[in-house]
């Protein structure tokens, strides 16, 4: 089975177990077609890969079939939904979580030559890179690049004129962000800001990491 096979089979899957969760009648194929349409198959072959290699794995637990995690996890849970509601019975793909996990499966493929180890949400961060205790690469993604810019722009402010753990957060996304490095003592030593154009205007994923 090649990687983009093992992908499609998994997605299928996704959304027959969503479907038995939900009562819904989504119609795989088409769902598959418009994720390819928008994401690529690259995107998607990286994520069959990162399955055929053991990296990631599909929760088996009641009505969390749909649920991705990292098969080295610890626990049976703690995985991140592919598919999601949209209201009255639509059904779309978690679009940036197919990015996030693209990346995933490409950042290991390098990192682990180096001895680094990838993590998915690592303390609340999309992505990490971690060289032992030192985190090498930060990476928060986004639907555009001017969000993804704009986010790496202000936690550098909040870097440059500190901040409480304690101040209130709510609403506001590039404080919670720079609590995340700040709890840890984190200081990432790679900025990386990218746009994948594969996806139309208003799909755009965005990739940033932050000092």
């Amino acid at each position: 089975m090649t990687a983009i096979e093992r992908f499609r089979t998994e997605f299928r899957r996704w959304v027959q177990s969503h479907n038995r969760a939900k009562g819904f009648a989504t119609d795989a194929e088409e769902l598959l077609r418009t994720l390819e349409a928008r994401v690529g198959k690259t995107y998607l072959t990286r994520i069959g890969s990162a399955y055929l290699n053991g990296w990631l794995q599909t929760e088996s637990g009641p009505d969390r079939g749909y649920f991705v995690r990292e098969a080295d996890r610890p626990g049976p849970r703690g995985g991140q939904f592919t598919v999601t509601h949209q209201g009255q019975r639509q059904v779309a793909p978690c679009w940036e979580l197919f990015v996030q996990l693209a990346d995933y499966a490409w950042l290991r493929t390098v990192a682990e030559r180096h001895g680094q180890e990838v993590r998915l949400e690592d303390r609340l961060m999309d992505l990490t890179v971690r060289a032992g205790s030192r985190l090498v690469l930060y990476v928060e993604h986004k639907t555009t690049r001017q969000l993804a810019e704009r986010l790496l722009t202000q936690v550098r402010q909040y870097g440059e004129k500190g901040f409480n753990l304690d101040d209130p957060d709510r609403g506001n996304d590039a404080l919670r962000k720079a609590k995340y490095l700040a709890r840890t003592g984190a200081h990432p030593i790679y900025p990386a800001p990218r746009e994948d154009t594969r996806f139309p205007a208003e799909r755009r994923g965005g990739v940033e990491s932050a000092l």
